[in-house]
């Protein structure tokens, strides 16, 4: 999994190089963060051969690589190449919501922390809860990327109004995080509201 990510940062540093942008701070930023979580998913993977933790720090490392790099081959189809090249406005447009695919683990590496188990089986309900988000906002920006053409995708950042999520989209995530918080109140009660002598 490593390999793959050195494999996928080469050609991306080749590409920023090309297109001027090995100075800029936020590309250096994406750089350490891919860095990072690579070479701590490496020695926690096998330090801790069990540990599932690792591992989606690996995971973290290889997809946000492949985000720089889907981002940078589309833009320098779109700017600098004489000819299209294979795939350009694909990457381009999967670079506008892959990097949430890294971003989706965050919460199980939270709940999984330090040991790589579960408190109790009630957590793997959280676990679901954030996948489930994680790809319903995938979807949703993929969806409202995919008919811009690429020099749109260009114009602003991938958060930008032109990308917002369809609104039923949108409301689902905190529906769901509504929902379930007013369950989980009609079990446990409010922790919050003041307690009455029974």
């Amino acid at each position: 999994m490593v390999a793959l990510a050195v494999i996928v940062l080469l050609p991306t540093v080749a590409l920023l190089g090309r297109l001027g942008l090995l100075t800029d701070p936020m590309v250096w930023a994406s750089f350490v963060l891919v860095v990072g979580f690579l070479a701590v998913g490496l020695v926690t993977t096998v330090r801790r051969v069990g540990n599932p933790i690792g591992w989606l720090l690996l995971w973290q490392g290889v997809v946000a690589g492949f985000s720089a790099f889907s981002a940078a081959h589309g833009i320098y189809d779109l700017q600098v190449a004489a000819e299209s090249l294979p795939g350009g406005s694909l990457l381009l447009w999967t670079s506008t919501w892959i990097w949430l695919a890294a971003l989706a683990v965050s919460p199980v590496i939270h709940v999984l922390f330090p040991d790589g188990r579960l408190l109790s089986r009630y957590w793997a309900g959280v676990i679901w809860l954030a996948l489930a988000s994680m790809a319903l906002a995938m979807a949703a920006i993929a969806a409202a990327a995919r008919p811009l053409p690429g020099p749109t995708l260009l114009a602003g950042p991938s958060w930008g109004p032109e990308l917002d999520p369809p609104p039923p989209l949108a409301l689902v995530g905190p529906g769901l995080v509504r929902g379930g918080r007013g369950r989980l109140l009609d079990r446990h009660g409010d922790p919050s509201a003041p307690s009455q002598g029974r």
